[in-house]
């Protein structure tokens, strides 16, 4: 709720502002609690909460994330791939890294996933440390989207890999970059870029149209909704 306008929420009931609270397994003997808020115009906020029950330790400022249209989730839908949430140990830290699959939408102009990874801290708070546009579809053309891999180079180093992808399978790279960061539980950062077959650089981490730069969407993600 935080991230969206007070009108998105204004006038709902209790009953469709606070939906179900689901539990996932696979971050060992912990378990990570999501609870889902319902507001008006497709959107959808979701609160993380990881939760030890052998020590009674929960996160005490829980992360929300936002997303839209997910109501519509359709299985077949080659943006969105369940899960939604996952355990995932990529960037580095010890332990599994929370995983949460945002959708986004603009109209026609802008609609794709952003994961959004958090790493567990002291205290199970969930530090944002990494926003990836994963998949985006072509605006221009129903029969290609674009898809963004990571690759681990080394401790707390990565590449990302932007590549465009044909409903026939088919893939291109358009390009790659290195992100890097300070240490666990430190956003990555751009430190190079690289583009092939006449990409922009400036596409290679988002196709969002925010003011952002790309550093700041690597932290947040976009914020660019209508």
């Amino acid at each position: 709720m935080a991230r969206a306008d007070s009108e998105v929420f204004e006038g709902l009931a209790c009953s469709r502002l606070f939906g179900p609270v689901y539990r996932i397994t696979g971050f060992g003997r912990r378990q990570l609690f999501v609870e889902e808020a319902h507001g008006s115009v497709g959107w959808v906020d979701f609160v993380l909460v990881l939760y030890d029950p052998m020590t009674g330790e929960a996160t005490r400022r829980p992360p929300r994330v936002g997303s839209r249209w997910m109501d519509n989730f359709d299985p077949r839908d080659p943006l969105v791939k369940p899960p939604i949430v996952s355990a995932r140990n990529l960037l580095g830290a010890p332990g599994p890294d929370v995983v949460f699959q945002e959708q986004v939408h603009n109209g026609t102009l802008y609609n794709g996933v952003i994961y959004h990874y958090f790493e567990v801290g002291p205290q199970l708070n969930l530090t944002p440390v990494l926003a990836l546009e994963t998949r985006v579809a072509d605006p221009t053309d129903d029969h290609f989207w674009y898809v963004r891999t990571l690759r681990t180079l080394a401790q707390n180093r990565l590449r990302l890999n932007l590549f465009q992808t044909s409903d026939h399978g088919k893939q291109r790279l358009l390009g790659n970059a290195t992100l890097a960061r300070d240490g666990p539980g430190k956003p990555f950062k751009v430190i190079a870029r690289r583009a092939e077959n006449k990409m922009r650089t400036g596409g290679l981490i988002t196709f969002c149209a925010s003011s952002k730069d790309d550093n700041q969407f690597l932290r947040e993600g976009c914020d660019f909704y209508y």
